[in-house]
Formats: C-alpha cells, structure tokens, sequence
C-alpha cells in the first residue's frame, strides 16, 4: 500500500482547542456586551438551542444575564435528534421545572405549543401592572442563542417571512426593529448571539459538529474524524446506509475518510483522495440528518 502523505490528522486536540480560543474571546465579549444590553428591553427570551446537544449547547452564564425575565428553552432540529433521547431530555427538563419545547424552525413542527407557554410564562408581569391598575403593554420577547442553532429561521417562522438573512456566525450589527406577534407580544427581529465557553476539547468537537464554531478553527477533517469515530460505536447504522463502507473501517476514522472519498469520487489528480473535500461531505451528511438521526448527549439518569 502507498505511503500516504501527512494530513491535518497529525493535529492534537490542543493546537485546535489554542485556534478556538485565540479567535473567540474578542467575538464572545462584543456579543455578550451587547446581549446584556438588549435584554434591559426584553420582558421574556426564548432560548434556541440544538435537539442534538441539549446541555453544551446552551450558555451556563444565560440565568445571570435574565435575572427575573421569564425563559421558554426551545430544542431547534428536532427532527434531527433520536427521539427517543429526546424523551429522556423531556423527562429531565420536566423534573427540573424548566419550561422547553422540541420544535424544528424550518418546518414548523413543535411551534404551535409555543403560544400557550408564553402565556403561562408572560402572565407574572402582566399581572403585575394589572394589580396597579395600568393596561398592561406587550411583552417583549427576544431570541437568544449560539451560532447556527436556528434563531434567525425562527424569527423568520414566527414573522411569517423572510425578514433575515441567516447565517451560521455572528458579527453583523442591526438596528434592533420590533415586530408584534398575533397582537399579543412583541419580538425584536435580531437574534442575540450568545458564544460558548471553550473549557474542554470534547466541547470543541461537539460544538463543531453542529457548526456552532466555524470549521476551520478546529479543522475539517479534524472534526469529520472525530465525528465518524463517534457515530462509528454509536449510529453505525447510519454510516453503513449512507456510504456502504465496510466494517472493518469501522475502527479507522482516517481509513473511513479514504473509503468514503473514493466510494464517492472525491479525488484530487485524478487518484488522490482529497480527504478535505471528503471531511466537508461528511459533515455536511451530518448537519443535514443524512447519517440518521443522532443525539450526541443523553440525558443523566
């Protein structure tokens, strides 16, 4: 067999984990700053996060910025998580009192319950300037999350129109506008973008599979390996349907990359698997739901 050259894989965990951090904490400071900002006029947030990563992919410093705002967490991408992981996650959230829904934003699925829980959780303050005689106004609502976990197609959902442009990072300043909701609420049509906090590599990795950081950070082909090695002992099932590879690939992520790449053409001088191109299939296979559905993180028992 030829030698093969030397590739990103060669990478540790690391030199991605310094890339990660050496590019958010400028972003993170700018987009916590102006989070804090905005919720001082917000009644209410709805909180976006992944079906797929319902604990890392929230922000643990979230409670301390709402202080007594009322909070619905909604698991966007529902469709893409393994329901019955889903179900344990209801069951934790139920036991801890935290009010959530699994919606999927692109279709709308879930998002008819959203409604009548806001009402549970808007109630408090509007019965506060009942008790002092004031027509009570319309609360205020604002979506918050990590990149690329589906706020603006929330927003656009909600609206009823394509009132953003989304995109997976954050960075692009708006004037904040209000749209009101069925006449009831009212919702600041720019999405708060809350970043991570980049403590363990394992997070990096899961993080980057659902494209919360952007791929190169932590690197293409970096990411696709851990992933498959993931899903190889977890939803093998999914990676046999949708490449045909061989079990004994099962073990070797690397070898995985080549096999999928030269089942799928990806080559680079006409022989050269361009291994690459072939992390970047992969992960798209993945965002998309294309390998089954998969909950990277369970619920504790």
């Amino acid at each position: 067999m030829p030698k093969r050259k030397p590739t990103s894989r060669t990478k540790t965990v690391t030199s991605d984990r310094t890339r990660a951090f050496s590019w958010f904490p400028g972003h993170m400071v700018k987009a916590q700053r102006r989070l804090a900002q905005e919720l001082k006029g917000v009644d209410a947030v709805l909180e976006v996060r992944d079906a797929r990563l319902p604990l890392t992919s929230a922000n643990p410093e979230l409670g301390s910025l709402l202080g007594e705002r009322a909070r619905m967490i909604l698991f966007n991408k529902a469709g893409l998580a393994d329901p019955d992981a889903s179900e344990g996650w209801r069951r934790y959230f139920d036991e801890h009192d935290l009010p959530h829904l699994f919606i999927d934003a692109g279709s709308g699925d879930g998002l008819r319950a959203l409604f009548p829980e806001l009402k549970r959780a808007t109630t408090p303050l509007v019965e506060r300037f009942q008790r002092r005689g004031i027509r009570p106004p319309l609360p205020r609502l604002m979506v918050v999350g990590f990149p690329n976990v589906g706020k603006t197609t929330l927003i656009n959902r909600l609206v009823g129109k394509r009132r953003l442009a989304t995109a997976p990072h954050p960075g692009v300043t708006r004037a904040v506008t209000w749209v009101t909701l069925k006449g009831r609420y009212e919702l600041m049509d720019s999405p708060g973008v809350m970043l991570p906090r980049l403590d363990d590599e394992q997070d990096i990795l899961q993080l980057g599979w659902i494209g919360t950081l952007p791929d190169h950070l932590v690197g293409e082909e970096r990411l696709a390996s851990g992933l498959l090695q993931r899903l190889a002992q977890t939803a093998p099932k999914g990676l046999h349907d949708r490449y045909g590879i061989s079990d004994d690939a099962l073990n070797d992520p690397h070898e995985l990359l080549h096999q999928i790449g030269r089942r799928r053409g990806i080559l680079q001088d006409g022989e050269e698997v361009d291994i690459r191109q072939v992390a970047v299939a992969v992960l798209q296979d993945f965002r998309a739901g294309r390998l089954g559905r998969v909950t990277l993180e369970h619920a504790p028992r």
